[in-house]
């Protein structure tokens, strides 16, 4: 959301109870439930290997999840793309 200084920007997002590091931690996720995150993760990683990004931080306490297990990855400090041209210096930080 836009500001009205016009300077400033305010990021809005969806509110997440936990991140899997604490959720691990608490001993509480079942087969059914591992077995949904992992499914969520693999197809987040395919639609970020499909834009030719890569995360390079992946770890339990960057992947958000709510009360419904639904997952969220977070962190994209680290974020790398691969589309570069060749002979081109490329910035990667």
């Amino acid at each position: 959301m836009k500001a009205e200084n016009n300077r400033d920007v305010y990021l809005l997002f969806e509110f997440m109870e936990a991140d899997l590091h604490n959720v691990i931690a608490e001993n509480i996720l079942k087969d059914v439930h591992i077995r949904f995150i992992i499914y969520q993760l693999a197809k987040a990683l395919k639609y970020l290997h499909t834009g030719k990004i890569i995360h390079r931080d992946l770890k339990p306490s960057n992947i958000l999840v709510n009360s419904n297990c639904t997952i969220k990855l977070c962190d994209f400090g680290l974020v790398r793309s691969l589309n570069q041209q060749k002979n081109q210096n490329v910035i990667l930080t």
